[in-house]
């Protein structure tokens, strides 16, 4: 059987608000339920939006669901229904909205949610592997590059790369892109890694060899490690940054 060795960390960067809500939980039976939401929307609207949609699914996650996919979606809604009551209460929060990454670690592997931008990543063998669509408009000026359709040049130097093209609002309407249909198969070893945007000061290269280096050590080390790093780049504008990383290993039945 698996067992999940779990670091969460959390910066607020250069930023006047820390505007992410993140969770790593270990549920009954063996199973981890890991969430992270990047806010976004005036001063105080972000941390609400954030803070709301987590609540929302954490409260609602069902881990004996049959149905994991058709779980997700329903959670989705919830937390865009959490969104829409707390715009209700307070017209100044209009404006809010938040990504959603969470993912679900079990004997049968990880099946996730994911709505925006925030990376989702399995570190497997040495390489850093995206699994959870990139709703950037960089992601998908990457995937048309990847295409042929464009040159990465035309991709990497587009001003608008930053830009939300999907995120939770708290609107009648909902897209959801990205549910895992069937779990992903876990090999010891492999690590999983959880975070906002802010963590993308480094580049995926960097992000893996902090990994690779650290493989002897707790995830909470290798967490720390990854956020030294962020720190260190002192970047001017640095975002929040809030990471969950999960180690999975090998144990055996008691």
């Amino acid at each position: 059987m698996f067992t999940f060795d779990v670091g969460v960390s959390q910066w607020q960067g250069r930023r006047a608000y820390q505007q992410d809500c993140i969770t790593a939980q270990h549920l009954a039976d063996g199973k981890l339920l890991a969430v992270v939401c990047d806010g976004m929307g005036g001063t105080v609207g972000g941390e609400v939006a954030a803070a709301a949609a987590l609540e929302a699914l954490v409260s609602r996650f069902d881990p004996l669901s049959n149905d994991r996919a058709m779980h997700w979606l329903q959670l989705a809604g919830a937390a865009n229904n959490a969104l829409a009551r707390a715009i209700k209460t307070d017209d100044t929060l209009t404006s809010m909205g938040t990504t959603l990454v969470s993912l679900l670690a079990d004997e049968q592997g990880i099946s996730w949610l994911s709505i925006g931008d925030s990376p989702l990543w399995l570190f497997r063998n040495g390489e850093l592997i995206r699994l959870n669509v990139d709703e950037s408009y960089g992601g998908h000026l990457d995937r048309a590059a990847r295409a042929g359709i464009i040159s990465w040049e035309e991709a990497k130097s587009n001003a608008k790369r930053h830009q939300l093209m999907n995120v939770l609002q708290g609107k009648k309407s909902l897209t959801v892109n990205d549910v895992a249909d069937n779990p992903l198969a876990l090999r010891g070893d492999d690590v999983l890694l959880l975070a906002s945007d802010g963590i993308q000061t480094l580049s995926d290269g960097h992000i893996a060899h902090l990994i690779r280096e650290q493989m002897r050590e707790p995830a909470t080390v290798i967490t720390e490690r990854l956020m030294r790093a962020v720190h260190k780049e002192n970047h001017p504008k640095q975002d929040n940054v809030s990471i969950a990383l999960i180690k999975v290993q090998e144990g055996s039945e008691s």
